[in-house]
């Protein structure tokens, strides 16, 4: 199996949903865009950072891919703010329909506004986002960089190398997996939580560089990882999501200078706000206690831990990389 080939066949599919989203940005409402734009762009940032170390300089000293990262980065975070506003606004207002006392739900209610009117406000740097990674031509050079990958030809011994550096780079993410698993999620700060969850999108993303050669055979190991990376997420946007709505509480209080709810309604707000947080505290609980599972079982049982490229990859006519 050309590795050269299945890579660039990875990126170009990355680049293609990229580019359907840029499309979307600005002539739908549909949240999924952008939440589907940023993927597309973690995934890319991943697999220019892995193929950068791991392929020929001579197939990347010319393409700039650190600067290609760079530019995903930027954009990415720049719809960071709208995408979290889009998160907790449909995740809360699908609680509130569960809220039985009438003073609660009005109170829920003014949060979502709230956040709503923030989410208003944020589309124009939504926009401008969008327009700055036009601008840097970012997708089309990928574009470009995916066919030069496609029509390479591996030099003797190239992949046999670049299958032996990948199973490093492998080990070293299932070395943290590994190292996390030995810490209960409960007594870990919220930072390192948040830096394990990026941990595990990378080995995700990582695997999925490589799965369209077995999809079968990777499907357990990328299943598990997403699983444990759900998890973590819903810890984290519980986390995000009591922050963010405690943003509101001096709006809520009724501050001069603002435009401020009446005392009745500010009493109202501010039981709303409260509401949310104790709702917030809820789910980042059981968030936690599946992560545990989630980890316990994956160092234990799980197939993450025992994963092997090489073998994943002899199937289906990776022989040709030991033997090149």
């Amino acid at each position: 199996m050309n590795l050269y080939l299945l890579f660039s066949r990875y990126v170009r599919r990355q680049v293609r949903e990229l580019r359907r989203q840029l499309q979307a940005i600005g002539k739908v409402s549909d949240p999924d865009v952008i939440h589907d734009a940023r993927v597309a762009c973690r995934r890319l940032r991943v697999a220019l950072a892995v193929l950068r170390d791991l392929l020929p300089r001579r197939l990347t000293k010319k393409w700039k891919l650190r600067q290609l990262r760079r530019d995903l980065r930027d954009f990415a975070r720049a719809l960071g703010q709208a995408r979290d506003l889009d998160v907790h606004i449909g995740r809360i207002k699908k609680w509130a329909s569960t809220v039985k006392n009438a003073e609660e739900k009005a109170g829920v209610r003014w949060v979502v506004r709230e956040l709503q009117t923030a989410r208003k406000n944020s589309q124009s740097q939504v926009l401008e986002a969008a327009k700055r990674l036009e601008q840097t031509q970012a997708v089309k050079r990928l574009k470009q960089w995916s066919k030069f990958l496609a029509d390479s030809v591996p030099k003797k011994g190239e992949l046999a190398e670049i299958v032996g550096q990948s199973e490093e780079v492998l080990r070293g993410y299932l070395g943290a997996v590994a190292r996390s698993a030995e810490i209960s999620p409960h007594s870990r700060p919220v930072e390192e939580l948040h830096e394990l969850r990026i941990t595990f999108k990378k080995l995700r993303y990582f695997l999925e560089l490589f799965s369209d050669a077995n999809k079968k055979s990777f499907e357990p190991a990328i299943a598990e990882c997403r699983k444990i990376q759900e998890d973590l997420g819903d810890f984290c946007d519980a986390v995000n999501g009591a922050e963010m709505v405690k943003t509101l509480l001096e709006h809520a209080k009724g501050n001069p200078g603002k435009s401020s709810p009446s005392q009745h309604g500010s009493a109202q707000a501010q039981l709303g706000i409260k509401r949310c947080l104790e709702w917030y505290q809820s789910l980042s609980e059981v968030a936690l206690n599946r992560l545990a599972e989630s980890l316990n079982l994956a160092k234990s049982d799980g197939p993450l831990m025992g994963i092997s490229l090489s073998q994943l990859l002899q199937p289906v006519g990776a022989s040709e990389v030991s033997s090149t």
